[in-house]
């Protein structure tokens, strides 16, 4: 028993390591993971129930609408009402006065209407399936930002632990030569100044790495966020960020694939829509109506309840004949809307033209500034590392380390800098040509 119960706990031990290990994420991953659970995408999807749910509110225009009526009246004062009293026996052109009806009286019926005829109606139905297709497109707008929000997190990210790595190598170097140099001082073969100034740079070095591991954090915070990850939940990312970048500039793409062209060509069926929703105002309406009812009336002490069966069917017909001119302002405006969207659209053509060759411009240009970073780099890391075992040797002193070192650390972060423009340029040339995602 003893045995079987040691198996368990070693059991759930290694179960509670594996769940509390900190969860590293691709790219890929991240996106994949917001566009199901990104809070803003999300809420555009709730936008797309919320669109159907108002086509059925349109379609509902179709069905019959039928309405209970009821009403009861007490007549505290009957009304009086002249009749010719010649019909009563009296003389002819005088008049008697009347009291038609009794105290009590009520109603009861259902009344129904249907829409035979209503312009308006079947044009608003076309344009609710017209306003569906627009939702879906602001549903890909948002994919599409948060992508690339996702996207500009992560770069930035990667670029900075792979800084924060570099400088704990730096900070690893500087340790071992301020060891050795306080040897040398001990044995009176190296200044303290030597050794002082190496503490400041150590020092400097770890707040360094400290202000960029806070910076870190924050933008895995912010990924979080996106990706919609509770903030307490362990969380790390890839930080290889080498790839294949030359292909993109060979990217093609054209204004009409983007969503925002897309919408701007929905908002135009729209405003169509609009224009002839205004129009159909000057069409007559017709529906079928029909009425069943029952009316009953009683007098206190003379008539007791007594109800009549009351009902009729016909067609009705609305029209307006003058409005004061109001449906051709608003015809108006729906035109100049138009034109507004017109101008938009073309303007739309023109700046993306404009974003996609500047994109694959600066992307070039980026990749050409990556190399030689990289190159200048790996160059500063060698004369840093000859000039620490010059140093080590006696041929150069403590000047030489301080400068190898700075510019190391500066050759460092102009080539992580040079990566990012990169990955944001590659981004910006995927936004312009419309492929950010996959549609």
């Amino acid at each position: 028993m003893k045995k079987y119960l040691f198996v368990i706990i070693i059991f759930l031990w290694f179960f509670s390591l594996a769940h509390a290990q900190t969860t590293v994420l691709s790219l890929e991953q991240c996106i994949t993971k917001a566009l199901q659970e990104n809070l803003s995408i999300k809420s555009a999807r709730y936008e797309i129930d919320l669109t159907q749910d108002k086509i059925s509110e349109v379609k509902a225009g179709l069905f019959p609408q039928v309405n209970l009526s009821a009403n009861y009246q007490y007549n505290t004062q009957i009304a009086t009402q002249l009749a010719p009293a010649a019909a009563f026996g009296g003389k002819p052109g005088e008049f008697r006065a009347l009291q038609f009806g009794v105290p009590t009286t009520t109603t009861v019926g259902i009344v129904a209407n249907q829409a035979l005829f209503n312009a308006q109606l079947f044009i608003g139905l076309r344009a609710a399936k017209t306003a569906s297709e627009l939702s879906q497109l602001q549903l890909i707008k948002s994919q599409e930002d948060v992508v690339y929000n996702i996207s500009a997190t992560y770069y930035n990210a990667q670029s900075l632990a792979q800084q924060i790595e570099l400088l704990k190598k730096n900070l690893t170097s500087m340790l071992k030569l301020t060891e050795i140099t306080n040897l040398l001082y001990q044995n009176q073969l190296a200044k303290k100044t030597d050794v002082n100034r190496l503490e400041v740079n150590r020092a400097n070095l770890e707040t360094q790495i400290e202000n960029l591991q806070n910076t870190y954090t924050q933008l895995i915070s912010l990924l979080k966020f996106l990706i919609n990850t509770p903030q307490e939940t362990p969380l790390e990312i890839q930080t290889d960020v080498q790839t294949d970048l030359n292909v993109l500039t060979q990217e093609a793409g054209n204004a009409e694939q983007r969503t925002d062209y897309k919408l701007l060509e929905v908002y135009k069926i729209l405003n169509g829509y609009e224009q002839k929703v205004i129009s159909s105002g000057y069409f007559p309406i017709v529906s079928l109506v029909g009425q069943y009812a029952r009316q009953g009336f009683a007098k206190s002490g003379e008539l007791a309840y007594t109800s009549f069966p009351v009902s009729f069917v016909g067609v009705q017909l609305q029209m307006n004949l003058f409005d004061g001119f109001n449906k051709m302002f608003k015809m108006r405006q729906k035109k100049i809307e138009l034109k507004k969207l017109d101008n938009q659209v073309l303007m739309f053509k023109e700046n993306t033209n404009r974003e996609m060759v500047n994109a694959r411009n600066t992307l070039k240009v980026n990749l050409k500034t990556l190399t030689f970073q990289q190159t200048n780099m790996n160059l500063a890391q060698k004369v840093y590392e000859q000039t620490q075992l010059q140093f080590k040797e006696g041929i150069v002193g403590i000047n030489d380390i301080l400068n190898s070192e700075n510019a190391l650390k500066e050759a460092q972060t102009n080539y992580l800098t040079s990566l990012v423009k990169v990955r944001m340029a590659e981004l910006e040339l995927k936004k312009a040509n419309g492929t950010l995602i996959n549609k």
